[in-house]
């Protein structure tokens, strides 16, 4: 049993002998450049800049051929306006608001149905044929909108008047759709404000709409109001009754530096970026953000317009900066 203890003791510390002879042999890397020709695939850190908040920032060196085998991307830091949008979830209503009942003008007997239900139809489109009473000389019954077969009420040889309905035609082009606003949020609320819609059977498309009436009522079971609005739907993508979230974009006069999403990275729970200040040469800098998109991120503070921040393949510089973190927490 004594054996066995010093056997374990002593593999431990051969262990520890490995881990600490790789460590120095990796610092000495580190501090030392590969002679020209040879692309570096370690950066350095040195302390250099300090952050908004004082603290001490490690410039990284990282060489242009490493950049290019790796893929590093930078963009520039640029301005657009800010979009504040409130999200909220809704339904397309059931009742599209242009629909059209088709009968003939005149009684007599269906000779022919050129539509079936679902169809896409345009305007001036004959749907069907019918043979007047007492008149061998039959008439085309025409459709007067562009939209979509909801239903067909007869079927050939069936007689009709003038207030039969033959087909029912929708225009689902534009569809009413209704959504539910929290109080909290209903006072940035107002009619013809554009939406943002987006349906989960459909994830990468989005959907214009303009808000048209907003209740005055507070819904007593949510204590939420009511609101609706139009929605474009020129390829009839969208279905009656479908659910669908919102954004209400309720200011969009805001100026403010903007950078993509993958440009940011966290540390110790803030956000920062690597801004390139050299050929070789990156900074990492944390910021503060405010309104976020899908693929966007504003910036409060941290950055300026034409600055130029790294925006993908930056886990190499990443890696660097956290082991000139771990050193530095090691020597304190």
């Amino acid at each position: 049993m004594q054996r066995l203890r010093w056997f374990i003791a002593g593999a431990v510390c051969v262990l520890l002998l490995f881990f600490l002879f790789g460590r120095m042999k990796e610092k000495s890397l580190l501090e030392h450049q590969e002679p020209e020709g040879h692309a570096e695939l370690e950066g350095h850190a040195e302390h250099e800049g300090h952050d908004e908040h004082g603290e001490e920032q490690a410039t990284i060196t990282l060489g242009v051929e490493a950049q290019n085998l790796i893929g590093l991307q930078t963009v520039p830091v640029e301005e657009a306006v800010l979009e504040r949008r409130i999200p909220v979830v809704g339904e397309i209503a059931q009742d599209p608001e242009r629909i059209e009942h088709v009968v003939s003008p005149e009684a007599g007997v269906i000779v022919e149905l050129k539509a079936a239900e679902g169809a896409r139809v345009e305007r001036g489109e004959v749907l069907a044929v019918v043979r007047p009473s007492g008149v061998e000389t039959s008439i085309e019954i025409k459709s007067s909108l562009s939209g979509v077969v909801l239903a067909g009420h007869v079927q050939e040889g069936d007689r009709v008047d003038t207030i039969t309905s033959i087909y029912t035609v929708a225009d689902l082009s534009r569809l009413p759709a209704n959504f539910n606003v929290y109080e909290k949020d209903v006072g940035q609320v107002e009619v013809g404000q554009r939406m943002i819609i987006r349906s989960i059977a459909y994830p990468a498309k989005t959907f214009n709409g303009r808000i048209t009436f907003i209740s005055p009522r507070v819904e007593e079971e949510t204590h939420t109001i009511r609101i609706r609005a139009v929605v474009e739907n020129p390829d009839y993508m969208l279905k009656l009754g479908m659910f669908v979230n919102g954004e209400i974009v309720y200011e969009e006069d805001l100026v403010s530096p903007v950078i993509p999403s993958s440009a940011i990275y966290v540390l110790e729970g803030r956000k920062g970026v690597f801004v390139k200040t050299g050929e070789s040469e990156f900074e990492p800098r944390f910021i503060t953000v405010g309104e976020e998109t899908d693929t966007t991120v504003s910036v409060i503070s941290g950055l300026r317009k034409g600055e130029s921040v790294v925006s993908d393949n930056a886990f190499l510089l990443k890696s660097e900066l956290l082991k000139a973190k771990l050193g530095a927490g090691c020597a304190e």
